[in-house]
């Protein structure tokens, strides 16, 4: 038979730090590759970015200076600042963006006023055609018979 395994206290503590580190780092990877699914269009990643950036700042900082629990969470940081990091780059991708500047946009309004208007804009399709985005003009104007424009 084998005999059982004993840990010093010293191993159970590391043991435990570990398997933290561990669940924070996939907990933290799949948050990232969520929050940049969800804000690809928008953000395209920066603030994912820029959050790991300061936790990994701030968490190394803390982990060079810092001495005992302080170290330790310290450590726990940088394992999440990691995991948003490595869930935003391999997490799930998008298609690549097909972008159409100089267009035109047209409103048309049936209620509550009868109303028509275009303005330019720039659209962003992808390739398969299931994920579209206009921007344009925030101030396009409606000309209506009762009032000269309303804005929207």
């Amino acid at each position: 038979m084998n005999a059982p395994i004993v840990l010093a206290p010293g191993d159970r503590v590391r043991v435990a730090l570990l398997g933290t580190s561990a669940i924070l780092f996939l907990a933290a990877a799949i948050l990232g590759a969520y929050l940049d699914w969800v804000w690809w269009p928008v953000y395209s990643g920066l603030m994912i970015t820029i959050a790991a950036g300061l936790i990994l700042i701030v968490a190394g900082l803390l982990a060079l200076a810092a001495r005992g629990n302080a170290r330790r969470v310290a450590l726990l940081g940088l394992a999440v600042g990691v995991g948003l990091l490595a869930g935003q780059n391999l997490g799930p991708s998008r298609e690549p963006l097909i972008s159409q500047p100089d267009g035109t946009i047209t409103m048309e309004l049936e209620s509550p006023v009868v109303a028509v208007a275009s303005g330019p804009a720039d659209c962003t399709n992808v390739a398969s055609a299931t994920e579209f985005q206009v921007s344009g003009d925030p101030n396009l104007r409606l000309d209506s018979p009762d009032r000269d424009f309303v804005s929207i």
